[in-house]
């Protein structure tokens, strides 16, 4: 058989110089094919280049996605797609003029893709700018959100004070748009896990003379939404209480002091215009005073274990401010107990046989550095709430803490004489907190923290000490 491969190829070459020749005196295809080749040489690789780049940015695997969901980015491929389409179409089907046409249309559509493709870079690049067009988006979906938060993680690392409030003020929004009505304060999981990861980011960052809105601002949201419209209170519910002890831990682990003294505040101002009269003003012992009185000593036993975190953190200059301070005159203390009544009562608490008190502060209370065991951490807790106890009584006895409102002969513990179980209890009771009155160490901090001297403490401990014997004395005539 004769070889007609050869013939075929000068065939071909023939064919393909025509075809070059017809584009090269087309003035459209002049101008479209260098701009087709020149922008799937050059915008392509770019364009795979940017989405890496927005991978190490922000660190999110989110706005790749979103980035590559865009609709201009979709455009700008399928007009790529028929723009090539066009270019081999053109070399290879007759009927030139209907396929310029369809060439011309594509690389009109494929460059005003390209300038609108450039235009969103830009805006990723951003972080300020991409989180005003995801905050000005319509149909703010939780997809949406998530990817809003990881953009304003970004921008918790810049000193933009305008843009990174614009962030906080879509945080109130979220807030209060996910609040339920006539409800304990309940937000969604994922709102709080965005507050304690933004206020980590927080925590970390160096402090400024003129500082961005910080932790006291994020955790006073919180605050300004137990109220409503109407002006009526609302309660903090137990997850909301357990976002504020994770964010207070970070605090202290940052060295946020005056932070956690703002927190403190807003927490006096709140246990007084919803706790401070007590349950008989919502009528005795209705269902709504029940969830009262039990948000009242949630909150109460909330700051006991606060107190013996910042016992065992070591913070004494910032426990003394926190026992010192009042916003009323004569000085109150609410949220620290100054009657020996009181202490007496959470001591014994922390000795209950329920089921859940052998877990209970290690799951509500958790003392973040810690991980050997929900039992050990449980007892571990437990224990330094106790120290922080002996110390409120030790400053009990200095006799410079005295609630106007209590009469100042109730200021001796009355046995229950008839509650044998009560009796029962306190005999375990006894010796545990002897051991820890008489603690050194604890004696010592105690003394630093109240401005105490040898004597003064000496005293103390020794009024102190009265009180136990009293009360060991009654439970013994009794039994």
């Amino acid at each position: 058989m004769p070889d007609v491969s050869g013939n075929n190829i000068e065939s071909f070459e023939v064919f393909l110089d025509l075809k070059i020749t017809d584009m090269a005196e087309n003035p459209i295809t002049d101008i479209c094919v260098p701009l087709i080749i020149g922008i799937f040489g050059f915008a392509l690789p770019m364009l795979i280049g940017i989405v890496q780049h927005i991978d190490k940015k922000y660190r999110s695997t989110r706005l790749i996605q979103l980035f590559v969901a865009e609709k201009w980015l979709r455009v700008f491929a399928c007009s790529l797609i028929a723009s090539l389409v066009a270019l081999f179409a053109y070399l290879f089907i007759l009927c030139p003029d209907a396929l310029t046409i369809f060439m011309l249309l594509s690389c009109m559509l494929l460059v005003y893709s390209v300038c609108r493709v450039f235009y969103l870079v830009y805006i990723y690049q951003v972080p300020a700018s991409l989180q005003q067009r995801l905050l000005k988006s319509p149909g703010m979906t939780a997809e949406k959100r998530q990817v809003w938060l990881e953009v304003f993680y970004a921008l918790l690392e810049r000193d933009n004070h305008e843009e990174i409030q614009k962030g906080f003020d879509a945080l109130v929004k979220w807030s209060k748009d996910t609040l339920k009505e006539n409800t304990p304060q309940t937000y969604p999981q994922e709102l709080y896990e965005a507050f304690i990861t933004i206020h980590e980011k927080l925590c970390g960052r160096p402090r400024r003379v003129i500082p961005i809105p910080g932790g006291t601002c994020l955790l006073r949201i919180f605050f300004d939404n137990t109220k409503d419209g109407n002006g009526n209170s609302r309660l903090l519910s137990p997850e909301t209480l357990r976002t504020f002890w994770i964010c207070l831990h970070q605090q202290l682990d940052y060295n946020r002091d005056e932070w956690f003294m703002d927190y403190w505040r807003h927490a006096h101002q709140y246990y007084d215009e919803r706790f401070a009269c007590g349950t008989l003003c919502d009528g005795g012992k209705t269902k709504e005073a029940q969830e009262i009185e039990k948000a009242q000593k949630e909150f109460e036993e909330f700051h006991l274990a606060l107190g013996g975190l910042l016992l065992y953190k070591q913070k004494y200059n910032l426990l003394q401010q926190v026992t010192n301070y009042s916003s009323s005159v004569p000085a109150r203390y609410p949220l620290v107990p100054e009657i020996s009544g009181e202490l007496i009562a959470s001591f014994i608490d922390l000795f209950s046989n329920a089921p859940e008190g052998h877990i209970k502060y290690a799951l509500k209370y958790p003392f973040l550095n810690r991980n050997s065991g929900m039992a050990d951490d449980n007892a571990f807790i437990n224990s330094w709430i106790q120290r922080y106890l002996v110390f409120l009584f030790y400053r009990h006895f200095t006799h410079q803490y005295h609630n106007p409102n209590v009469d100042a002969n109730a200021g001796h513990f009355r046995v229950p004489v008839e509650d044998e179980a009560w009796k029962s209890i306190w005999r375990n009771v006894s010796p545990v907190l002897r051991e820890r009155m008489n603690a050194a160490e604890l004696q010592a901090v105690s003394a630093q923290i109240l401005r105490l001297s040898d004597e003064a403490m000496a005293k103390i401990k020794e009024d102190f000490q009265s009180e136990l014997d009293s009360i060991d004395e009654e439970v013994g005539k009794s039994a």
